[in-house]
């Protein structure tokens, strides 16, 4: 008995940790119903839409809104990313350890609910009060959008083994993500376009009242799709993940310590951190881009932003179609380095002439499509990394969100302290101060994130 013991001990140690799906029995696949799928990408709508607002129109709000200097507006979105990179570790050995999935991500989702709208109240004391008041606000909201986040991208392998789902489900939920941001800008353009003409240098404090009724609309939006999501997808714990638990050592659970000895967990979280960064600035600083290049068209504000998001979801929809086609994931993601790649080389050699806008759409497009396909990307290889262990599902994926969370809100700090002030942007080397940060800051993430997606093992890249 001492000696099976010992056995199973060292088999459990010694198995590797990336397991291929294929090896499992297909007989006893769990199929997730068509309903389920669409349903499972509503679950994180909440969290989508108050991202999308809180990236986009944050900093406008507490600097030309609230009059926070650029640096301060800076630090509260330093601040909220950076509690939400601390809480995601935490979170993630919570929901593994304690409850299930389904429950932390409603109670998630109610604490969202509650304290988004409160980052958005107009200005009510002193400049460091509010300051102080927001910071409280934000991070209470960013620790229950932590819990939201890894609660439903760890339910992924917990709902299937199959990598071909898995890589759908991805898909379905970027499509959610896409189409949230895209409702958001239709609620702020309804909210605002009559005191701005989607022009900020028509903001101002007056404004606050639409910001929050705004926040408000978000919330609701959120409340929808999470009582949507809760309604029509179940845990299938983890018999559904493990078809054929006897069948082999493979299914044995591995424990953090193992996750963290592998040198794929950290290239797999460079990957992500990556690409989502690249989102995260593209999204961050297009309007102000369009704003510096001093369009005459004042809608382009909202235009060029919308034409992203629609390329967005195009190339998300294509992606989920494609594992037909293309059972490589090192090629998908390098069709979306390629994009990304030239929409900087749009954004960097724009000519500030009458092709001006046509040169910013095109790029607009491009980020749109490459942040897409390589964000879905680095989500589907997370999932493989994750393989049939989904006991540690929410620790595999808090940490390689982690990195990205606190590099987010630490670029933002450092584009916005490095940013000319009025006087230097009317020079010539400060004039096209927007235009570095897309064009530059975003093509090397892009050369970096293909770099890593080459030193993974293929068995990580097998998108179907």
């Amino acid at each position: 008995m001492a000696e099976k013991e010992d056995e199973i001990h060292s088999t459990a140690e010694d198995s590797p940790l990336l397991v291929d799906s294929s090896d499992l029995d297909e007989k006893e696949t769990f199929r997730l119903a068509k309903y389920e799928r669409y349903a499972y990408g509503l679950g994180h709508i909440c969290n989508d839409v108050c991202a999308a607002m809180w990236f986009s129109y944050a900093l406008i709000f507490y600097q030309i809104v609230i009059g926070f200097p650029p640096v301060y507006a800076g630090y509260l979105l330093f601040i909220g990313q950076t509690v939400d990179a601390m809480a995601t570790p935490v979170v993630g050995t919570i929901i593994d350890r304690k409850g299930s999935r389904r429950a932390w991500h409603l109670f998630g989702s109610s604490m969202v609910c509650l304290s988004f709208p409160l980052i958005f109240n107009p200005r009510f004391a002193t400049l460091w009060v509010q300051f102080i008041y927001y910071a409280a606000c934000i991070t209470i909201f960013q620790i229950s959008w932590a819990l939201v986040q890894i609660s439903h991208l760890s339910l992924i392998p917990e709902l299937t083994h199959v990598t071909e789902e898995r890589a759908e489900l991805t898909s379905i939920r970027y499509m959610s993500s896409v189409c949230s941001n895209i409702t958001v800008y239709v609620f702020a353009w309804l909210f605002l376009h009559d005191s701005m003409g989607m022009r900020m240098d028509l903001i101002g404090p007056a404004d606050s009242y639409k910001f929050q009724s705004l926040s408000f609309v978000v919330t609701f939006t959120g409340v929808i799709g999470t009582l949507l999501f809760h309604c029509f997808v179940h845990e299938k714990g983890s018999s559904a993940s493990i078809s054929n638990p006897s069948s082999n050592n493979q299914t044995f659970p591995r424990t953090e310590s193992q996750y963290c000895c592998q040198s794929e967990l950290y290239k797999v979280a460079t990957l992500y951190t990556a690409s989502r960064l690249f989102l995260t600035i593209s999204m961050v600083y297009i309007p102000l881009y369009v704003n510096e290049a001093h369009v005459s068209d004042s809608g382009t504000l909202a235009s060029v932003p919308l034409v992203s998001y629609i390329a967005s979801l195009g190339a998300s929809l294509l992606m989920r179609h494609q594992k037909s086609v293309f059972t490589d994931n090192s090629f998908n993601y390098f069709v979306g380095t390629l994009a990304c790649i030239f929409g900087c080389l749009f954004v960097y050699f724009n000519p500030r002439s009458e092709e001006t806008i046509v040169y910013i759409y095109i790029a607009a497009g491009l980020f749109g499509v490459g942040s897409a396909i390589t964000t879905v990307v680095s989500l589907c290889i997370t999932a493989n990394l994750v393989g049939p262990n989904t006991e540690r599902g929410a620790f595999v994926y808090s940490l390689v969100t982690f990195a990205d969370k606190l590099l987010n809100g630490l670029a933002i700090v450092i584009i916005e302290f490095l940013k000319c002030d009025k006087m230097q942007m009317q020079m010539s080397e400060c004039a096209h101060y927007y235009r570095d940060v897309l064009a530059l800051v975003n093509g090397v993430l892009s050369v970096i994130g293909y770099l890593v997606l080459l030193t993974l093992p293929n068995m990580l890249l097998v998108s179907s």
